[in-house]
């Protein structure tokens, strides 16, 4: 099934409970459910996808800021668009 959407990664039951707990934080769901459905014994198991989280966060703000730096360069270059 992997193989047909194009995903290379080889599919274990680690990956499909991280890509699961991923998804779900990524849909605002909060981390102590989360934690009792994998089964995890402390919520701290469970904060390892929040980093995750932060770093797909982190990554795409620098993203829009390289953009929107993109964006006034080329505005600058035209005065009359100011």
């Amino acid at each position: 099934m992997a193989k047909d959407a194009g995903i290379d990664v080889k599919q274990t039951s680690y990956v499909s409970r991280h890509s699961f707990a991923s998804i779900t934080i990524n849909k605002a769901v909060t981390v102590t459910p989360i934690s009792e459905m994998l089964g995890h014994q402390s919520l701290s198991t469970t904060h390892i996808y929040l980093a995750t989280l932060q770093k797909d966060i982190i990554d795409g703000i620098t993203k829009i800021k390289s953009i929107n730096a993109l964006v006034r360069l080329e505005i600058s270059t035209y005065p009359i668009l100011e």
